[in-house]
């Protein structure tokens, strides 16, 4: 009596006709994005979900996100490849302890093959708005071709957000940029066809971008002038003692055919190594915590710097940070202090007054003639996104996340049944 007045009884939302307690309505599931987290929600959603209607949109032609989008030299995940990889599709046959973007974007390729979940997503098509319909309990989406630039619309019960935060970037907002007439790069939007030898360079960051493309081209360059403005930690690599193991530098190195193939034909060697690795990289956590331990993260960080800018001791003292590890998000960044400390290579820590057609002046009046700028200035990390969602009762989320994003457990939001942010504030940028 009581589920009949309360209409709980499950009905055809069509036909209005009772349906049995082991059959489940028709699930309409949009996902935005195709890359890890779009991949893996394709993946997991239909083998879980019965009756499910699925589309995932992508504004890029290929799958991949991030790792399709950035190609610049030196690109790399700072996650040991082991650590950085589906768990129920672990691949035993990674060429080195980090992995080039390259094998990386191999590897999820794949995997869209092997589940053939490439038949549910539409590349080259961006979500223009999301809006939540109260009276119906549905999101109407507005979806445009980037090829053609129809606008098309579509309807769902759920909206998955696998928008990330590594993908929308902008020329950095520095007078006369536009005036060079030199080569002018940004890490996110790489002309593969540039190349560096013999040439002077400036590169402009130091976050995760610069420090992997200053290694990179620093034996190929006649000089590379690195404009950094702030400070970072640029940590050990993760898992050292495994990393200690292969090679005394601390650096990055390949797997030998002996250990791949080892990994290829004993699951167990395999599954105990990626236990290995996860237990090392995990225990990071309680040295980024305010006490003792991060005091002593502190020490060994700043001991390792140190230690790799012996040629340059002047460079730690522009770049150590004053702020505690974990603060920002820490950096292994193999081989950049090295870099760095080569005769080839200037640290500029001079603010950059402007840019002229042949070069960067500083503050100080130093104008830099160079040949090419590249700018390793990162993305818009905030918490707006990319295009207007309205959810229950028109909150725009944009606007309610403009000054502090909140969360559900990091899963859901306000705006209702977005559900939910993969890359949610909370979780970071791994």
């Amino acid at each position: 009596m009581i589920a009949k007045e309360a209409d709980l009884v499950p009905r055809d939302e069509n036909t209005g006709q009772v349906l049995q307690v082991d059959h489940m309505r028709p699930m309409k599931v949009v996902v935005i994005g195709a890359g890890i987290s779009g991949i893996l929600a394709a993946i997991r959603f239909t083998q879980r979900i019965p009756n499910l209607d699925l589309v995932v949109y992508d504004k890029n032609p290929e799958v991949g996100g991030t790792w399709y989008e950035n190609r610049y030299p030196g690109v790399a995940c700072d996650v040991p490849s082991h650590v950085y990889q589906a768990s129920f599709e672990p691949n035993p046959s990674w060429s080195q302890f980090y992995s080039s973007g390259g094998e990386i974007l191999r590897y999820w390729k794949a995997i869209v093959e092997k589940y053939d979940v490439r038949k549910y997503m539409k590349l080259n098509h961006k979500i223009v708005e999301a809006r939540f319909d109260d009276s119906r309990s549905k999101w109407d989406i507005t979806v445009q071709n980037c090829v053609t630039g129809e606008v098309i619309q579509d309807t769902c019960d759920v909206l998955y957000a696998c928008i990330g935060a590594l993908n929308d970037w902008k020329w950095p907002d520095i007078r006369g940029l536009d005036t060079f007439k030199g080569k002018l790069l940004h890490s996110a939007s790489w002309d593969e066809s540039w190349n560096p030898e013999g040439l002077s360079v400036a590169v402009i960051g130091s976050g995760s971008s610069a420090i992997q493309i200053v290694p990179a081209i620093q034996p190929k360059t006649k000089r590379i002038d690195n404009y950094v403005r702030g400070q970072t930690w640029i940590a050990p690599p993760w898992a050292q003692d495994e990393v200690r193991k292969h090679t005394a530098e601390g650096a990055n190195f390949k797997f030998t055919p002996e250990e791949i193939k080892e990994f290829k034909e004993n699951p167990d060697a395999l599954l105990a190594y990626r236990k290995r690795l996860e237990t090392e990289v995990q225990s990071m956590t309680k040295y980024l915590l305010r006490g003792e331990l991060a005091e002593k993260a502190a020490d060994d960080f700043k001991e390792h710097m140190a230690m790799k800018l012996v040629r340059k001791p002047e460079i730690l003292d522009k770049i150590l940070p004053s702020f505690a590890p974990g603060c920002r998000r820490i950096t292994p960044g193999p081989g950049y202090l090295e870099a760095l400390s080569e005769d080839n290579v200037s640290f500029v820590s001079d603010a950059i007054s402007h840019v002229t057609e042949e070069g960067i002046v500083t503050v100080d009046g130093t104008l830099r003639k160079v040949d090419a700028i590249i700018c390793a200035t990162g993305f818009d990390t905030s918490f707006a996104k990319r295009f207007p969602i309205y959810g229950s009762g028109g909150l725009d989320l944009c606007e309610r996340w403009k000054e502090y994003p909140d969360t559900y457990i990091s899963l859901s939001t306000h705006a209702r049944q977005i559900s939910s942010l993969p890359m949610a504030p909370a979780l970071g940028l791994e």
